[in-house]
């Protein structure tokens, strides 16, 4: 329950000359004239009046007052900026760990801080470039047609009329797809003309959003030859998604669609022999492959990320993780009430080991196979009886073994922490009702 916020200027100055009046007896009994003309009286009451204007003064709290408290969390108004945007801004980032001292907030740094670019910018950038933020914001916008000179027109709906000059995005990202950003030229009613690059290739009813910019800081971090690049987010400017506008020394902007670059994080004090003090943080890069690895230069960047944010003497580690290799054979008998085929029936159930056992969508809560989680038989039963298609399991050989009843990751407690679970050898025979007894 938030505490009840008090108000400080509750005393007028009839309030506090009252109270003056009633000290005078208790404090000074040969003092007997009360009346205005006494000396004894003015000061008291001028007294009265300086109190007064200083406790006015502590219950209030100017604009300036505010900016200053912004700047020391770090936030420099904008133009445009009322008292309560300045403040939200500078809650919000206060409200993100800037500085690692838990697991959680190690975590909350490698997961909030590190996105990829794609598609990359079409200007060459070294590391380092500074890059600013574009958030999306819905306005109900459409685009009415596209001219083949290159010119569009959009038909607003709804929300804000875009101003000339505004930075426009037509056509959300879809897979790696990124955004045409164009300018609006000029403003008719609910007609905006837009000044657009060639490039723009979008059918007629395309949504369209206005692009505005957030917060300063932050950087690009590596670039890859093929172009991909990495960017890392100073701490408490933590975003979730968006559009990045890169600036080259030419000039140019460019701008690209980024997305988060890690996908899970696991942080761990358990340190091998031989490395004793160190806090190892197991990095899972986001994408769809079954075995994922990030790479050297994003690990780098993790680590000046994290290193940044944790007191100077804790030691840091950024690592891949580990996998362990996992053998299943399966043999299960077809429900031929479902009236499935043999082989719609083997998909869905290697469809359902790949993905329970999968580092990013495996696991019970369908967020990735928990690292050092051993894989049991008995749930591996569970889930392959609930596939539709399959009336029951006849054998499952975990490794090549149908006794065991649990595959542990590994036995050292510190490389288990680090390890997951990688399904590369899956056999799934379909058997129909009565063929198992043969």
């Amino acid at each position: 329950m938030p505490l009840p916020i008090r108000s400080l200027d509750d005393k007028s100055f009839d309030d506090l000359t009252a109270e003056g009046h009633a000290f005078i007896p208790r404090v000074f009994p040969a003092w007997t004239d009360h009346n205005e003309s006494d000396p004894g009286v003015t000061l008291m009451e001028l007294f009265a009046f300086l109190v007064e204007s200083l406790v006015y003064q502590a219950d209030r709290v100017t604009d300036r007052t505010l900016v200053n408290l912004a700047r020391l969390a770090g936030v420099e108004p904008r133009a445009g900026d009322t008292p309560q945007d300045l403040l939200a801004r500078a809650a919000a980032r206060l409200s993100t760990p800037a500085c690692a001292v838990t697991a959680d907030d190690v975590v909350a740094l490698a997961l909030n801080g590190l996105f990829q670019v794609k598609p990359p910018p079409a200007t060459a950038l070294p590391a380092g470039t500074e890059a600013g933020l574009l958030t999306v914001a819905s306005s109900g916008a459409s685009l009415a047609e596209a001219t083949p000179a290159g010119a569009a027109a959009l038909t607003l709906t709804a929300g804000p009329v875009p101003r000339p000059g505004d930075l426009l995005a037509v056509g959300p990202p879809a897979g790696d797809e990124a955004f045409e950003v164009v300018t609006a030229r000029s403003v008719d009613q609910s007609v905006v003309t837009l000044e657009e690059p060639a490039s723009l290739a979008h059918d007629a009813g395309a949504p369209v959003a206005p692009l505005t910019s957030g917060p300063p800081g932050t950087r690009l971090a590596a670039l890859a030859p093929a172009g991909a690049a990495t960017v890392a987010i100073v701490p408490g400017d933590a975003w979730t998604a968006g559009v990045l506008r890169f600036t080259g020394e030419d000039g140019a902007v460019s701008y690209a669609a980024a997305r988060p670059a890690v996908a899970r994080v696991s942080v761990t004090a358990v340190a091998p022999a031989g490395e004793p003090d160190v806090v190892r943080v197991v990095l899972v890069p986001a994408g769809s492959g079954g075995r994922p690895v990030p790479a050297e230069p994003l690990l780098q960047q993790a680590y000046d990320l994290v290193r940044n944010g944790t007191p100077l003497t804790t030691r840091i580690r950024t690592v891949p993780p580990a996998y362990r290799p996992v053998g299943i054979a399966v043999t299960v008998v077809r429900d031929v009430a479902t009236q499935l085929r043999k082989d719609t029936v083997q998909a869905a159930v290697e469809n359902a080991l790949v993905t329970f056992l999968s580092p990013l969508r495996g696991g019970a809560a369908g967020q990735g196979w928990e690292f050092g989680r051993a894989v049991y038989r008995s749930e591996l039963y569970a889930l392959l009886e609930d596939v539709r298609g399959v009336d029951h399991v006849v054998t499952l050989l975990l490794d090549g073994d149908e006794s065991l009843a649990a595959l542990p990751l590994a036995a050292d407690p510190a490389a288990a922490a680090e390890t997951l679970a990688d399904l590369d050898d899956l056999t799934v025979t379909v058997l129909d009702p009565g063929a198992e007894a043969w």
